[in-house]
């Protein structure tokens, strides 16, 4: 039946408008497609097949998700290792998603959240830009005082690497030189480590599998080595202090600190159950094992904490860059931020339980309408196993689709153009719910409360058995910060001076920040 379907169209474009994908994605997209949703056309050096319309991409990303799998690069693939669930595919993909999957889950990050310290962490770095931006602050307008944090972009790059390294990781990384106790351990610091993560991340857009020590993909190699010994010692620490704390039954009384301590607690039960099931074998004489319960071998363990650290930390980085940028020209959100956080302290304390974070309702609203403005990733891409068809086009066996996340955003058939459904108001020009306006009202009001996976903007994370493991550990993060922030700063903030923005291969605001205390300050 494949067969007897057209191809997509195709878009023919000159080659080097290749080049206009790293300035504007949005506008290649839109060039390929042409409004319809599906197309064919060179995208990222390569014949692609890119989906622009949403029935199509959950037809992606759900429905057809057995014919249409994960796809990377070769050298990427390299970097994030063969067991990666990025990489990993079948069954091996199925079985590597369900050992990690229930240390991710909501209710486990919230749990992790006052043993990881994730709002100390948030507050010890906005009292850090505090201090340090006072030489140059002065008065704002209103005559409160402000100070200027420079480079504030590059700041949440290195909060986000020390939040996922001690949220997922375990470790407790200080500024500096290393301490006695690291230095006993061999364990790395901040700074090591970080600077590791950077060559590693240097190579991702390298594009040729090149691994000698002067490339690109050499220099990333070889930080993934490094990266992947440090987490191999950690887990290594943990699993014995796990089983001297425990007898050697794998729980412990302050198991939940990390994700990786969930896993080693699940490699000791798996341990212990292979032994019970080697006795009972021994005891009927019958010599036969039963197989130990699920967890991950230490490659895969290895292999996934890599694809963790690349998925979890420059993203989340580049998501709250971009939502400061879009909070920073519009004040009015910033207040309705301020009096939902005087509200959640009123209700729940200081702590951001997870309580808390749950009635952060309109933070929640904020962080999706920044998503949908300035998705991570701007396409998400599969391949197909097998000759297939997608909305009425025949696919052959082989064919790289992208689904087009940058261009799905704007063509959400909930708020056309000039639209305007009952929002309490707009940010910016158009009507309320206009996809170029910056309003986070549009997920509280009836077209966008309670939408889930039926949006574009949900898509972000992807969807079906690949979407992220990482989603609720990215947005606890995001939420804690931005109330950390606006906890902190009542005036707010403004841009000082004019942000550069890059779009690849993350969207950044390359930015100053004019931190407004006002009255409001309460950290």
């Amino acid at each position: 039946m494949a067969r007897l379907l057209p191809p997509p169209p195709r878009t023919r474009r000159p080659w080097w408008e290749e080049l206009d994908f790293f300035m504007d994605p949005f506008k290649v997209q839109s060039d390929i497609l042409q409004g319809r949703d599906v197309a064919s056309g060179n995208f990222l050096m390569q014949e692609q097949v890119l989906v622009g319309g949403l029935d199509a991409a959950r037809a992606v990303l759900v429905r057809q998700e057995d014919v249409l799998e994960g796809s990377v690069p070769p050298h990427l693939g390299a970097i994030l290792g063969p067991s990666s669930i990025g990489v990993a595919r079948g069954e091996a993909h199925d079985r590597i998603r369900a050992a990690l999957a229930p240390a991710f889950t909501p209710e486990e990050v919230e749990a992790c959240i006052p043993q990881c310290v994730l709002q100390a962490l948030c507050e010890s770095y906005v009292q850090r830009w505090l201090a340090a931006g006072g030489d140059d602050g002065g008065r704002d307008g209103e005559g409160g005082q402000a100070v200027v944090v420079r480079g504030i972009d590059a700041q949440l790059k290195r909060l986000t690497f020390e939040v996922i390294c001690t949220m997922v990781c375990g470790l407790r990384l200080e500024e500096g030189p290393p301490t006695a106790q690291q230095q006993h351990q061999q364990q790395p610091d901040l700074d090591q480590l970080n600077a590791w993560f950077t060559d590693l991340m240097a190579g991702l857009t390298f594009p040729l599998k090149i691994d000698l020590p002067f490339t690109p993909h050499g220099r990333a190699m070889d930080a993934r080595r490094r990266i992947t010994a440090a987490i191999a010692q950690q887990a290594d620490r943990l699993k014995a202090e796990l089983r001297g704390s425990s007898g050697g039954s794998g729980t412990s009384s302050s198991s939940g600190s990390s994700v990786l301590r969930r896993l080693m607690e699940a490699e000791l039960a798996a341990e212990a159950a292979a032994a019970t099931a080697a006795e009972a074998g021994s005891d009927s004489g019958s010599g036969a094992v039963v197989a130990p319960a699920a967890a991950l071998s230490r490659q895969e363990l290895l292999d996934n904490f890599v694809g963790i650290l690349i998925a979890g930390h420059d993203t989340t980085a580049s998501s709250l860059s971009m939502l400061l940028y879009e909070l920073a020209q519009h004040p009015e959100v910033l207040s309705r931020l301020a009096q939902e956080q005087a509200a959640v302290v009123a209700a729940h304390g200081p702590a951001l339980s997870g309580g808390a974070l749950r009635d952060m309702r309109y933070a929640e609203a904020v962080v999706r309408e920044a998503w949908r403005r300035w998705p991570v990733v701007p396409v998400v891409g599969r391949v197909a196993v097998q000759d297939t068809t997608l909305a009425g086009y025949s696919l052959p066996a082989g064919t790289p689709v992208a689904v087009a996340l940058n261009y799905l955003q704007r063509r959400d058939g909930r708020w056309p153009a000039g639209s305007d459904s009952g929002s309490r108001g707009a940010v910016g020009g158009g009507g309320p719910l206009d996809p170029d306006v910056f309003n986070p009202d549009r997920w509280l009001v009836e077209a966008g409360a309670g939408s889930g996976g039926s949006g574009g903007a949900a898509l972000v994370f992807g969807a079906g058995k690949r979407y992220c493991l990482g989603a609720a550990l990215a947005t606890a993060e995001i939420k804690v910060l931005l109330a950390v922030l606006v906890r902190a700063c009542g005036g707010g903030w403004r841009l000082e001076g004019r942000p550069r923005l890059e779009l690849f291969p993350f969207p950044v605001a390359r930015m100053d920040v004019r931190l407004l205390l006002g009255g409001g300050a309460n950290l």
